[in-house]
């Protein structure tokens, strides 16, 4: 089974331009983000997948230097991007993250790929870490089937495709008690951006590949939280997620 380890990047954000290359400890986000990825064992290839828009390009560039693949593809269809990626590379499970996430638990990846190998679910998803920490796992077939039928465009919300066990198989990875914390470990604001740069900042060199270690980072410097604890995640309401899922209904689990 080939696994590709894919990191979706885009240099639009509005609340917080340009921040996949802002600068965290002297090196620019989205270079942490792959440094990380490298870490993460069983992976066949790590590929970026941006838009094939010009002022994505610097994106295209950090890919390079660091030795990994990249895709340029739909710039406002997530999903599609990341299906034409997999199909491109030929990929047969998809581990996925977005460049938000400079902290994602290399740990719980390992476990996600694990669950992978072992049984190879369309959807895995982890719960009880904090939001910036988590990864997801996708089989290629799952991928593909999602669009194929689905209608909306803007797919930057793309979970609840996958969620429905009626149509997918479906695996809930629940952290453990011991890793469980409040905190908000992505990066989507100005507020969010001061918090990460603290944490960093926190971390001594031999702990920042370490979730154990940032989480004690964390409870540790508790003060830091309450820079970004009132931000809001993006969620879709109820209506965007019924006009999402309108063409699923009624499927049959796993066909085509």
């Amino acid at each position: 089974m080939k696994i590709g380890f894919l990191i979706t990047a885009r240099l639009k954000s509005s609340r917080l331009p340009l921040k996949a290359i802002l600068m965290l400890k002297n090196r620019p986000i989205i270079d942490w983000v792959i440094e990380r990825a490298k870490r993460v064992q069983y992976v066949d290839q790590i590929i970026l997948c941006t838009s094939d828009y010009p002022q994505d390009k610097p994106l295209v560039d950090r890919a390079k230097d660091l030795g990994i693949y990249y895709f340029m593809g739909e710039p406002d269809d997530v999903l599609f991007r990341l299906y034409k990626a997999a199909t491109f590379y030929q990929l047969d499970y998809i581990i996925s993250v977005t460049a938000d996430n400079p902290f994602f638990s290399i740990e719980y990846t390992h476990r996600i790929i694990n669950e992978a190998l072992k049984e190879k679910p369309d959807f895995i998803k982890i719960t009880g870490l904090p939001i910036g920490c988590f990864t997801y796992g996708l089989s290629y077939h799952a991928l593909k089937k999602v669009c194929d039928s689905k209608q909306v465009v803007d797919t930057e919300i793309w979970g609840p495709f996958f969620e429905n066990e009626q149509i997918f198989s479906v695996k809930e990875i629940q952290a453990e008690t011991r890793d469980q914390f409040h905190a908000r470990l992505t990066i989507d604001t100005p507020e969010d951006f001061e918090f990460i740069t603290k944490l960093a900042d926190s971390l001594k060199e031999n702990e920042w590949y370490s979730y154990t270690s940032i989480i004690n980072s964390l409870k540790n410097n508790s003060e830091i939280i309450k820079i970004n604890n009132h931000i809001q995640q993006k969620t879709l309401s109820v209506e965007e997620k019924r006009k999402m899922l309108d063409p699923f209904r009624g499927g049959e689990k796993n066909g085509d």
